[in-house]
């Protein structure tokens, strides 16, 4: 998967494990499974994603707050090989609109991010006009946030894709884990890591401009209940980053 560019609805909800299989049936009668899940475990595919934010955590408090128009800066793969590929993503979301922005990078190119130095075309995968935007964006959003690494979010996921191409996609995410990250250790997460208590299964309904016919019988059907679920502060919160953070600021010890 090279850069891409989405433009997208998603909705959340929590649900039990009963529900979570009945809807995954339902879900595959008009989905196929997604590329990554070929030869993925039972419970899915890993997704890790190293969220990056200001000193402040002030992209943590856009969605704390309830900030309508936010955004995400995050590094994102899929496997623990120190040689494989990762994601640079910018998420924005506007209201009910997500524009998702990624380039395609090797995961040493990141490593050289994160010490502070600056990447150029060269380092992308596929050169390309969407990955050489999203890589500028990216570059450029770090540097104006003075955006650092925060915290690895670490989950589970069971994806199924649209079999037209048109970014339909239905999520299934478990096994929600907060890995601490040190800037001496890169895209590798650090030895303190924090179970997050979900209750359940995170669904997430994703599409373009309208949700097709058979996704409102889905939600109708199993009377589903839309929930705010941001893992990034989840996560955030079980490390007690924000804790953490304030103390620093006020000129506090930090053990």
């Amino acid at each position: 998967m090279d850069s891409t560019e989405v433009f997208r609805f998603e909705r959340k909800f929590v649900v039990t494990e009963s529900a979570a299989d009945a809807i995954q049936r339902f879900v595959s009668t008009y989905l196929s499974l997604d590329e990554h899940m070929a030869g993925a475990e039972s419970i899915g595919y890993r997704v890790c994603s190293l969220y990056l934010d200001t000193p402040q955590l002030s992209l943590y408090r856009q969605s704390t707050d309830g900030i309508k128009n936010r955004r995400k800066l995050r590094i994102r793969f899929y496997d623990d090989r120190p040689d494989g590929l990762a994601y640079l993503e910018i998420k924005r979301r506007t209201g009910e609109t997500v524009h998702k922005l990624r380039a395609t990078v090797r995961k040493s190119s990141c490593d050289a991010l994160l010490r502070g130095e600056s990447l150029t075309a060269a380092n992308l995968r596929t050169i390309d006009d969407v990955g050489y935007r999203a890589l500028d964006e990216f570059c450029e959003c770090k540097h104006r946030y003075d955006a650092r690494g925060v915290v690895f979010v670490d989950y589970r996921r069971i994806a199924y894709a649209s079999r037209t191409g048109d970014n339909t996609r239905v999520t299934f995410d478990r096994q929600l884990i907060a890995r601490e990250f040190s800037p001496r250790l890169g895209l590798t997460p650090g030895e303190t890591a924090a179970e997050v208590p979900v209750h359940g299964v995170v669904l997430e309904l994703k599409y373009n401009c309208r949700a097709p016919r058979w996704m409102h019988d889905l939600m109708q059907t199993f009377q589903l209940q839309r929930r705010s679920f941001p893992k990034y502060v989840f996560c955030a919160d079980a490390l007690n980053l924000a804790e953490t953070q304030g103390r620093v600021l006020a000129g506090g010890a930090v053990r």
